[in-house]
């Protein structure tokens, strides 16, 4: 339009029909109406919760979420499921037995109960003394005053349990690694890989059978050091009397990854000594009286059973006379035989007088000879068919 626009009221030319804007009507009237210039229009009420109805396409399409929202969704929902499928299913592995440190508890409580079935089942009893019938039944002393912590676990796989307590008056911690061992789908269970275990060493060879936590080593078993595992503990150690060797009796305090070593004393009996000495002197004594320059009190035997013999140089002599002196003393040291060895420490006298001559037939002339020579009773003394003796 090119003509000004005047207020309302003012005299103007009426504008064309086309001109007009059309009158706003309510939504969905199909008739309209022109505005007149001058003229007020009463606009119509809506309803109080009127909502048009979605007619264009960019309107429904903003309802929609947008690729980037649906994918974070999406993500968001994943990891929701995943963690409520991993927590069932620890809460079901975690259900399906007890766990590490029950399962270390249980192994203490056996030990404390004297009971070796379930130490031996780690695998551990090839040719190992220790888990015979009646091991630990008694001489045997478990750890005391156990307590126990968990330590961490290796990404659900591992678990290390600290076990401290006292121990034949010390104070012992140990680190037990466990494992968890799937069975099927949810099923599983833990078990114990590295094992509380020492290592005990007998000293042999042994005159006797040893006794060590109800479990009897023969000596034929300790011919040789013994070396073995076992659980840990304080035993006790004790070797059966001989005839000549006194029982022994020791302890050791065993703890997870120590090596104890036992040594039992072989003492010989109390009466051994004084025993020893009569068997010596007596022996002499009957050696003496044979009047001989080899006596031989036991002609079975390649060795002499005498302790001193003389060769003369002469061919002819006279019957030979010993006579003793001094006795010798000696010391007693047991071997692993049972048996014990006889050392001379200060040796005896013993003296021989002899005549000798030239001549083979009567009246003849005969020279004396006297000779003194040490007295050793070196030999070995033992018990056979329960009757001591002493022999070189």
């Amino acid at each position: 339009m090119t003509s000004e626009r005047t207020s309302v009221g003012a005299s103007s030319p009426a504008p064309d029909d086309d001109d007009r804007p059309p009158v706003v009507v309510p939504y969905g009237t199909t008739t309209t109406r022109l505005a007149t210039a001058g003229h007020r229009i009463r606009l119509p009420h809506l309803p109080p919760a009127a909502v048009p109805p979605l007619t264009r396409a960019a309107d429904r399409h903003e309802s929609v979420p947008r690729p980037g929202r649906r994918r974070t969704v999406q993500a968001v929902a994943a990891v929701v499921t995943l963690a409520v499928a991993v927590g069932g299913w620890l809460v079901v592995r975690a259900s399906t037995g007890p766990g590490p440190v029950e399962v270390v508890r249980e192994l203490y409580d056996s030990l404390a109960a004297h009971d070796i079935s379930r130490w031996s089942t780690f695998d551990r009893c090839n040719n190992n003394p220790i888990c015979g019938t009646g091991a630990l039944s008694h001489g045997y002393q478990a750890p005391q005053q156990v307590t126990f912590k968990q330590d961490r676990a290796d990404g659900g796989k591992g678990a290390v349990v600290t076990a401290t307590y006292d121990l034949g008056g010390q104070h012992i911690t140990d680190r037990v690694v466990l494992e968890y061992s799937r069975t099927g789908l949810f099923g599983g269970s833990w078990w114990i890989r590295t094992v509380p275990t020492t290592t005990l060493t007998i000293a042999g060879p042994s005159p006797a059978p040893v006794n060590i936590a109800g479990i009897t080593l023969q000596p034929k078993q300790l011919t040789a050091t013994l070396t073995f595992t076992a659980p840990p503990g304080l035993y006790t150690i004790s070797r059966a009397a001989t005839p000549l060797i006194a029982p022994a009796e020791t302890t050791a305090v065993a703890g997870p990854g120590q090596a104890a070593a036992v040594t039992l004393p072989a003492e010989p009996v109390t009466t051994i000594a004084e025993d020893t000495d009569r068997l010596i002197r007596d022996r002499i004594d009957e050696c003496v009286a044979q009047h001989r320059f080899q006596p031989d009190v036991d002609p079975r035997s390649p060795l002499h059973s005498c302790p001193f013999d003389y060769y003369p140089k002469q061919i002819i002599t006279d019957t030979p006379t010993w006579t003793v002196q001094q006795y010798p003393r000696v010391t007693l040291t047991p071997t692993g035989d049972g048996n014990i060895k006889v050392t001379t420490t200060t040796p005896g006298t013993i003296t021989l007088h002899y005549r000798w001559t030239m001549f083979y037939q009567d009246p003849r002339d005969w020279t004396d000879v006297d000779v003194t020579q040490p007295l050793k009773a070196n030999g070995q003394i033992a018990s056979i068919d329960g009757v001591l003796q002493w022999y070189l």
